[in-house]
């Protein structure tokens, strides 16, 4: 799925939720973490917080959403590093306590608001099922074919 700039679309930032690029370290971390929870990974280890912090300072960009009034960490998502005008929108994962409110859009609009204003002019996504693609196109991005993924079982 791709998204051009000027066919994104705007979605509502769900109640009580903010929106905010991690600089700190605590905000990098979180960041790291909810998106390992949100998949089902194991706690992430000071490499994988690092891969995140250098990624970001080559160009790459993360937003972390967070309770407005706790500053729990709910949902993220970032986009590689730009080149070529192109970048991939990935990583976008949401808490279980936060899920069904919106979250997973909103970031994906505000990642692509991102990708947009540093100069990027194709962003890309590719959703892990149908449920992800609806999500994606609300914030704009449209089909440009299909993958099969085939995995075998170990023998």
């Amino acid at each position: 799925m791709v998204c051009n700039p000027g066919t994104e679309k705007a979605l509502p930032l769900p109640e009580n939720i903010e929106l905010v690029v991690p600089t700190s370290d605590s905000e990098i971390r979180d960041t790291v973490t909810v998106q390992h929870e949100a998949y089902g990974a194991f706690p992430p280890s000071f490499e994988d917080v690092e891969r995140l912090r250098e990624s970001m300072a080559m160009g790459g960009i993360a937003v972390l959403a967070r309770d407005a009034t706790t500053g729990e960490p709910a949902g993220a998502g970032q986009l590689t590093v730009p080149g070529e005008m192109t970048t991939e929108i990935a990583g976008i994962g949401v808490r279980a306590p936060f899920r069904r409110r919106g979250i997973a859009g909103a970031l994906t609009a505000r990642l692509l608001q991102e990708a947009f204003a540093a100069g990027v002019s194709v962003a890309f996504i590719t959703p892990g099922h149908d449920e992800e693609a609806r999500i994606y196109s609300r914030a704009g991005f449209v089909p440009v074919g299909e993958i099969l993924h085939i995995s075998r079982s170990p023998v």
